[in-house]
């Protein structure tokens, strides 16, 4: 299952039946970041970006192994359980399918709307606090905590 993991000073991207971290990130207090993650297959692009970076931080890589499609996302809650961000998640966008570039996934950050429509599986703009609704129109509402 491949997941991002945030605590409350680091996001990981994570494959966790193989347990093998491929990137992470240590955040700030009290800073927004957009984070970007395009698996195509076997090969990852991850994007992060401060809201005070002057450019934004890739990094690409090949698995090594068969991975497992998305199971569970989780959105601030840790696979390990018992670890929760104590934070603000402004939006999620998921697409599947289809491949973003870094290029893409950074358009999508600088827009709250979806820019691209083409493989778009939920989109939830959490813009009124927290909600589960799925406004893709493919109706595919989150459950679990709040």
């Amino acid at each position: 299952m491949r997941e991002v993991f945030i605590d409350p000073h680091r996001i990981e991207f994570l494959v966790r039946h193989i347990a093998t971290i491929f990137d992470s990130r240590a955040l700030a207090v009290g800073k927004w970041y957009f984070i970007g993650v395009s698996v195509n297959g076997l090969d990852g692009t991850w994007v992060t970006q401060a809201i005070d970076d002057a450019s934004p931080t890739v990094q690409t890589w090949s698995f090594a192994g068969s991975i497992q499609n998305v199971a569970n996302m989780r959105i601030g809650a840790s696979p390990f359980g018992g670890e929760w961000l104590n934070g603000c998640v402004a939006g999620l966008k998921f697409w599947s399918g289809v491949e973003l570039t870094s290029a893409q996934m950074l358009n999508e950050a600088r827009s709250y709307l979806p820019l691209r429509t083409s493989g778009l599986r939920s989109w939830h703009p959490f813009d009124a606090g927290a909600s589960t609704t799925d406004y893709s129109g493919n109706a595919l509402t989150l459950s679990g905590g709040s």
